[in-house]
């Protein structure tokens, strides 16, 4: 999996564990990410900035969400563009996304733990690994940070920040 591959997967957090009832039920962890977001994308490696959009929405059923972001090139670079959908497997008890983008054009499966107002996606093949942290900081507003690791898990890297605010 490239470092881009698991970029992403949005969208974050309520304030539970792992839920009780159905596929539904679990998926309503995350129904205040629903709507529309702006923000900024900061590179950890500079601080340069870029600014973004995220838009979620609920699949059929309240079973989960999709989310579509779209981060803008800078220097006439085309736009970034990502989607993820996001269940919880209720047979596994456990959260489940699978993330797209366009630079990198395959789709990648990161695992997700939900405890508090926080949210982690890992995904970690045997030499690299991606993770995402999202936070939820307050209703209007999330904070989600990218890292990657070279060492299979071992140790991580920062690759950049998401600071998001609800569209009013």
């Amino acid at each position: 999996m490239t470092r881009h591959a698991a970029v992403f997967a949005f969208a974050a957090l309520a304030g539970c564990t792992t839920p009780v009832g159905g596929a539904a039920d679990a998926a309503a962890t995350f129904d205040w990410t629903l709507g529309n977001w702006h923000g900024v994308r900061r590179a950890a490696a500079d601080g340069s900035t870029a600014a973004m959009i995220v838009r979620v929405e609920p699949l059929a059923d309240g079973i989960g969400q999709t989310e579509i972001l779209r981060v803008e090139g800078t220097g006439g670079a085309a736009p970034y563009i990502g989607f993820s959908v996001r269940s919880f497997d209720v047979a596994r008890a456990r959260w489940s996304m699978t993330y797209v983008n366009s630079p990198e054009r395959a789709f990648a499966r990161l695992l997700g733990e939900v405890e508090g107002v926080r949210a982690t996606w890992t995904s970690i093949t045997s030499a690299h690994g991606s993770r995402l942290v999202s936070e939820r900081l307050d209703d209007g507003r999330w904070r989600r940070q990218q890292f990657t690791s070279a060492d299979g898990g071992r140790t991580w890297t920062l690759l950049f920040t998401d600071e998001l605010e609800r569209d009013r």
